[in-house]
């Protein structure tokens, strides 16, 4: 299991209690707060930029199904 994912991977891994689209899952994060914390958000690397996303933000449920 990987221990960052993008929000993108997190929407295509239809996750329970998440939302399904990538959009979805920026604003979901927004709203929770995930941003302002800045141990569990990182810039991604590479092309396209983008935020990565912490595991350990997930709620239980979600956190213990697979991920990439």
């Amino acid at each position: 299991m990987k221990d960052w994912c993008t929000a993108r991977e997190l929407a295509d891994a239809s996750l329970p209690g998440l939302p399904a689209t990538e959009s979805a899952l920026i604003r979901f994060a927004q709203r929770e707060g995930w941003n302002d914390s800045l141990a569990y958000v990182r810039r991604r690397a590479g092309r396209g930029g983008g935020l990565e996303y912490n595991i350990s933000l997930l709620p239980p449920s979600p956190r213990s199904s697979p991920i990439g």
